[in-house]
C-alpha cells in the first residue's frame, strides 16, 4: 500500500500469491491478506469520515434524509412545505425535524438552523 495525500494504491492477494512471489515487496508497495484488508478499510473509512465530517453532519449522526429536511429548514420551509417537497406525510416531516432537534441538542427550529450553519453542517 502506498499513501500519497488522500490517494492510496494497494493490491489484494491471498496467501498463496504471497508465498509464490519471489520479490513481492519490490513489485508492489504492500501485500495484505483479504481479511486484514477488509479490517483496514473498515477502519480507514471510519477515520476518513471523521476527518472530513468532524464539523459536519457525520459528527452529529444526521442521516441523509435528515440532511434533506435540515437544508429545507435552513431555506425557511415549514413542515407542510418540507413534506410536500420530499413527498412524505407531515407526520414524517415532523419526525425528521424532531430527530434533528435531538441530534443537534436544540429545542427550536431557529436554534437548529443556527447550529447547523455555525457547525458547517449545511452550506448557505
Amino acid at each position: 500500500m502506498e499513501i500519497n495525500g488522500d490517494n492510496i494504491r494497494f493490491s489484494i492477494v491471498d496467501k498463496k500469491t504471497i508465498a509464490n512471489e519471489n520479490d513481492a515487496e519490490s513489485k508492489l508497495p504492500c501485500y495484505m491478506e483479504i481479511r486484514i484488508t477488509r479490517e483496514f478499510f473498515k477502519n480507514f473509512f471510519k477515520l476518513k469520515r471523521l476527518r472530513f465530517t468532524s464539523n459536519t453532519s457525520g459528527f452529529f449522526n444526521i442521516t441523509e434524509r435528515e440532511m434533506q429536511v435540515l437544508n429545507r429548514m435552513v431555506n425557511g420551509m415549514n413542515n407542510n412545505q418540507i413534506a410536500k417537497d420530499l413527498h412524505v406525510s407531515v407526520c414524517t416531516a415532523k419526525a425528521h425535524v424532531s430527530n434533528i432537534y435531538t441530534k443537534l441538542s436544540v429545542k427550536s427550529r431557529i436554534k437548529a438552523v443556527v447550529k447547523a450553519i455555525k457547525n458547517k453542517i449545511v452550506n448557505i
